[in-house]
């Protein structure tokens, strides 16, 4: 291979595998392919041969992977024997959980299944006090006793979580060295090496999650490596975590509940990024793919992050107020809200005769109607199709041709059973999934305190141009952002990604003056810690440590994070300040006159990858990108105007100046919906900015 040195980012989604490949001169490679669902690595194999194959991708330097795989294995519940080794007494607190529930007064919910079989969640006797005193020996003939009958019952991962384990790891340590040395072929995890936090259920949580991940990641990231270098790709790989940094694969395979969020995660990053970029102090990103839609909050350059997770129901959350549906994970992650609601979506009618969408999808095989891969339920994706937003000319780069009598006939069936005109269902089907996708919006903005009319609305992934201005109206949003390549961004944001390594203590203090001088040193030798991780993990020196607190009020259940700036001429005060001033925004009040406390330090090594600039890609981009002729087709605007010829342009015809609705702008992966009373025009970055009129 010869040429400039490519990075290659690798995006899997439930529907496309997004390939893009950055030079260092801003050449864009772009590849989308169907998500091979068999095996999730193939689809990136194959993409990435065929690039190679017609001469266009060069050397590369480096691939960094988002996946959807440890996500995809909690949502299908695959069957898998764990077990759990705890103290006695604790065998049931994943049971008992954290008596939440995410709706009030809905008698039919219930809580997803525990992952271990009660009868392999195994105690034994020893008891850590919270200061890490030892109360009670361990008893070894308990563990071996464990270790019977794990051997009997063929298990695969055994989590191992004591009680205040965070506080002294003594125990946890001698059970996982007799478990291994018994039984070497099993997968282990220690509660104080993923979650060293109090809180004993969402520790216990996390622990067994991670076991759980530990045999599809490890066999998922071994089957990916050897196949690069079958086709030549030496490359290290990268993988991006749900924190929006990456690691290298050999800390992934002990901590895969790292990257239950790593494929949004990188979108999130990209339009950080942008954000900073271009000037825009609060964005709340919406991206919308194939089978799902999420959304996020940037602010001041920054992606939102919160301290835990839920995944395993219909709407997968980071952080808020609604919580108590899914498996709880303690590990720092965007702040990213996730609901069944993508292009795939299947639309169906309930018992009561309504029209409904999701969260059910058709994914990649069979696909939507129209993709003619023999899927005959309706999806929005027909829907686009019938009103015409769609270029008739394929997908995906024109990989995918779509099959609009098809999707007509999907359609016309739900009509049939409706009552109504194929149009008109298409029109509901489409109406539907944006007010569905308004739930995420809100999850991330008025949930947290934010006014969506004060926050732009930036929007990618493939499907998210067409319903982003009418979910920006909807909102009573400003303004719309479309960035450079919409349709893979999440694959462009993982080139924008560092690599991190992250280290964790609690240290539970009152802030005051006299705490400065502790938590100043704390903070430094953790990140020294942190530092020397990523030195001796990922062979880089850091370029930077971020240290954040977790605080509370005194006598506080919950905790706010946020960053400790040794810097500052009064860190504490600074500190508590931001304290009160963020549970003001999130809670609605603060008790300014009550004591702060701080729980938790995690500081995070840094290592910048090289970065272009939005601009200066946009320019290298939109060069290249040829001039698509003038053309236009037949769109239903709404159910007054009907259908209207409407003029179809591509992205670089913005350079020409600002362009009035209706219109579509057709790119290779998506296509963009500009409704009357919307305005396009094009910014430096490249991106196109959606506006109503004030008319409008």
């Amino acid at each position: 291979m010869s040429g400039p040195a490519w990075r290659v980012g690798a995006d899997i989604g439930g529907t496309f595998t997004d390939i893009i490949a950055l030079a260092e001169d801003g050449a864009l490679l772009r590849v989308k392919t169907p998500s091979t669902v068999d095996d999730y690595s193939r689809g990136i194999v194959e993409g990435l041969r065929g690039a190679m194959s017609a001469a266009a991708l060069g050397a590369t330097a480096g691939v960094v992977h988002g996946t959807t795989v440890a996500t995809n294995a909690i949502l299908e519940e695959e069957s898998r024997s764990l077990a759990l080794i705890t103290t006695r007494g604790f065998r049931d607190v994943l049971e008992l959980r954290r008596s939440r529930r995410p709706t009030l007064y809905d008698l039919r919910w219930t809580p997803p299944p525990v992952l271990v079989d009660r009868g392999l969640r195994l105690e034994v006797d020893e008891r850590v006090a919270i200061g890490g005193e030892t109360v009670r020996p361990l008893r070894e003939e308990d563990v071996a006793a464990c270790i019977e009958q794990i051997r009997g019952a063929g298990v695969e991962a055994v989590a191992i979580c004591l009680l205040n384990s965070f506080a002294d790891a003594t125990h946890e340590e001698r059970v996982a060295e007799l478990v291994a040395a018994a039984l070497p072929e099993v997968k282990l995890t220690r509660s104080s090496a993923v979650s060293p936090e109090p809180r004993e259920f969402e520790r216990a949580s996390t622990t067994v999650v991670n076991a759980f991940l530990l045999p599809v990641v490890d066999d998922y990231l071994s089957t990916l490596e050897r196949s690069l270098v079958e086709i030549g790709i030496e490359a290290p790989l990268r993988i991006m975590q749900s924190d929006g940094t990456t690691a290298m694969g050999g800390p992934i395979r002990r901590s895969p509940f790292r990257i239950i969020e790593s494929g949004p995660a990188a979108g999130v990053t990209a339009a950080a990024r942008l954000a900073a970029e271009i000037g825009r102090e609060a964005v709340v990103t919406f991206d919308m793919g194939g089978t799902t839609a999420k959304a996020s909050l940037v602010e001041d350059g920054r992606a939102n992050l919160a301290q835990e997770l839920e995944v395993g129901d219909s709407v997968n959350r980071g952080g808020g107020l609604i919580r108590g549906a899914g498996y709880v994970v303690r590990s720092p992650c965007i702040d990213i809200t996730e609901i069944g609601s993508g292009g795939g979506s299947i639309a169906w009618i309930d018992d009561g005769g309504a029209l409904r969408v999701g969260p059910r999808s058709a994914g990649s095989d069979p696909g939507p109607a129209c993709y003619g891969k023999g899927g005959e339920e309706a999806t929005v994706t027909d829907a686009h199709v019938v009103l015409g937003y769609l270029n008739p000319d394929g997908i995906a780069g024109g990989t995918k041709s779509i099959d609009p009598e098809l999707a007509a006939a999907a359609i016309g069936r739900l009509g049939e059973r409706l009552e109504m005109a194929p149009e008109a269902v298409a029109h509901g089907i489409v109406s539907i999934a944006t007010a569905t996708m308004r739930r995420a919006v809100r999850a991330v903005s008025v949930e947290r305190g934010r006014d969506p009319r004060a926050h732009s609305l930036m929007s990618f992934g493939g499907a998210g141009g067409l319903h982003a201005a009418a979910l920006a109206r909807g909102m009573e949003m400003p303004e719309v952002i479309v960035p450079i390549v919409a349709g893979l961004f999440s694959s462009f944001g993982l080139l924008f990604a560092d690599l991190a390594a992250t280290r964790i203590a609690p240290h539970r203090a009152r802030l005051g003056p006299a705490a400065a001088a502790a938590i100043g040193e704390r903070a430094r030798a953790l990140g020294a810690e942190a530092a020397a991780e990523l030195r001796r993990l990922h062979g880089a020196e850091a370029e930077g440590v971020d240290v954040w607190l977790s605080l509370r009020y005194v006598g506080q259940a919950s905790t706010l994070t946020l960053p400790w700036r040794d810097a500052e001429a009064d860190p504490v005060a600074a500190a508590v300040a931001a304290f009160h001033a963020e549970h003001r925004r999130v809670y609605g009040q603060a008790a300014e006159e009550e004591p702060v406390e701080m729980t938790l330090i995690r500081a995070t090594a840094v290592r910048r990858p090289p970065r272009l600039t939005f601009a200066e890609v946009a320019e290298r981009h939109l060069a290249d990108a040829a001039r698509r002729p003038p053309s236009s087709r037949r769109i239903y605007l709404d159910p007054e105007r009907g259908y209207e010829e409407t003029p179809a342009i591509g992205r670089a015809a913005l350079l020409d100046g600002p362009r009035e609705g209706p219109l579509a702008i057709d790119e290779d992966e998506t296509t963009i919906l500009v409704p009357p009373g919307f305005t396009a025009s094009l910014d430096p970055s490249g991106s196109i900015l959606l506006r109503a009129s004030e008319a409008a």
